[in-house]
């Protein structure tokens, strides 16, 4: 593999990897919005959505168990 297809694999693979870290963070948020409406009124509470921050460490865990999964 040429260092410019390396650059482009690990491009895609770091890509990808921030689109499930969103995905995994979606399913969290609608999952705390749907247990929060299962709540009696006056006992349910807002459901903060995720930062970006919260995006890069998920994505950094998947991204380090891909890395380390293929070594």
């Amino acid at each position: 593999m040429t260092k410019e297809e390396k650059t482009t694999h690990y491009q895609t693979l770091r890509s990808d990897t921030l689109k499930m870290a969103i995905t995994i963070l979606d399913a969290k948020v609608q999952r705390d919005i749907e247990n929060q409406k299962l709540l009696p009124p006056g006992r349910q509470n807002t459901v903060d959505s995720y930062s970006a921050e919260d995006v890069c460490s998920e994505a950094s865990l998947l991204f380090e168990y891909l890395m380390n999964t293929n070594s």
